[in-house]
């Protein structure tokens, strides 16, 4: 029977085991948190607050996982409190909240959308700002929760959490729309919120490959059929038979994130665009490797293309 590791034997720093210590007497010190058995939510990558367990077992999943994604903001579901309130939304709100405080980080009150001081602003950038402007406006007059860019990425951020079908989001939101005011502006259907949010920039392109790994249907490979390393078709046949030249539907499709756009974005806020930078402005002062920017590869670059 396998045993579970010390804590001295988890590769944690001793920073985070102290932090969370701090974490479990803060969740502990809030009896309304806690079940009948005593127990508390475990806010680990895997359990993601759902999942109620011991005091030691949440301190091992910890160590071992760490804190699930955005949960250091607050502590919802272990009694922290929110703009002078118990929360009792999840993290859909956190979410949501950050997202606005982007948006406006992105823009500025005062931003002319037209274009900025004396120097105009690209195609790309007018028409991401001009999304953002749009998105920005609140659900329905009077809204302070939600926007309508942030509403339809919660729900299609929950459609991906839980493998939902478009069947069953566009049921969702259409008993959604039912229970909103009449002056909201919550799209109409799937294809809308996908259309919405694809403004972003933040895309995928698909590029058929071999089956078997061996190469993409990419550039000079474009309008190949067939695999020049195994073989293989790179169209499945049609029902009647054999491949031909009217199938269409490759074996294997690969879905490419460009990252320059992705970047683009990163660097647009100057709250992300500060954690861009974060190598540069605070090197290692240990002598030790803690970022790939301490190395003798990356300091070569940086003096080949200052």
């Amino acid at each position: 029977m396998a045993r579970r590791k010390s804590s001295t034997q988890i590769g944690a720093t001793t920073e985070f085991k102290a932090g969370c210590q701090v974490f479990l007497d803060y969740a502990y010190s809030h009896p309304e948190c806690l079940n009948e058995r005593k127990q508390i939510r475990c806010p680990c990558l895997k359990c993601k607050n759902v999942n109620y367990l011991d005091r030691d077992t949440v301190n091992y999943h910890l160590l071992v996982s760490g804190f699930m994604r955005n949960y250091e903001e607050c502590w919802w579901a272990h009694g922290q409190k929110r703009d002078g309130g118990l929360t009792t939304n999840n993290s859909v709100n956190s979410a949501t909240n950050r997202m606005n405080d982007m948006t406006h980080d992105l823009a500025g009150p005062d931003f002319d959308w037209e274009q900025t001081g004396e120097q105009p602003m690209n195609s790309d950038a007018k028409d991401f700002f001009k999304f953002l402007k749009e998105g920005s406006e609140p659900l329905w007059q009077g809204c302070t929760e939600h926007t309508k860019l942030s509403a339809v990425a919660t729900l299609l951020n929950i459609k991906a959490d839980h493998n939902m079908s478009h069947e069953c989001f566009e049921a969702l939101l259409k008993a959604i729309k039912s229970m909103l005011p009449e002056n909201e502006s919550l799209p109409n259907n799937y294809y809308y919120c996908k259309k919405m949010v694809k403004k972003l920039g933040l895309g995928y392109q698909k590029i058929d490959a071999c089956p078997n790994d061996c190469m993409l249907y990419f550039k000079e490979n474009e309008k190949m059929t067939q695999c020049t390393i195994c073989g293989h078709d790179r169209f499945k046949p049609n029902k009647g038979g054999l491949s031909t030249k009217k199938s269409t539907i490759p074996f294997k499709i690969l879905r490419y994130f460009p990252i320059t756009d992705r970047l683009k974005r990163l660097f647009m806020s100057s709250r992300t665009a500060e954690h861009m930078r974060w190598h540069a402005k605070s090197p290692s002062k240990d002598g030790e490797l803690n970022h790939p920017a301490d190395g003798e590869a990356w300091k070569e670059f940086n003096k080949k293309h200052p």
